[in-house]
């Protein structure tokens, strides 16, 4: 849905605002690099599990997920 394709968009701003690539960031966040690249492609789901465990390894508020996107430049700026 909806919700997935503003996660997925999240997912991949926030890999490249810290310029990693997916192994990087897979192994930054503890998950498997084959879930990160699905993840970002819509194959699998991205749950609130997930988000919250993200958020927590790269250490910011889970609530950017759900914001809209011209707050990507606050986050960015704040990193």
């Amino acid at each position: 849905g909806n919700t997935q394709d503003k996660f997925q968009k999240k997912l991949k701003d926030l890999r490249c605002i810290k310029n990693l690539t997916q192994e990087a960031f897979a192994k930054i966040a503890n998950f498997p690099v084959t879930t990160i690249a699905k993840m970002e492609i819509g194959v699998r789901e991205i749950s609130a599990t997930d988000l919250a465990k993200i958020a927590r390894k790269f250490d910011f508020g889970m609530s950017w997920f759900y914001s809209p996107s011209d707050l990507d430049e606050f986050y960015v700026s704040e990193a």
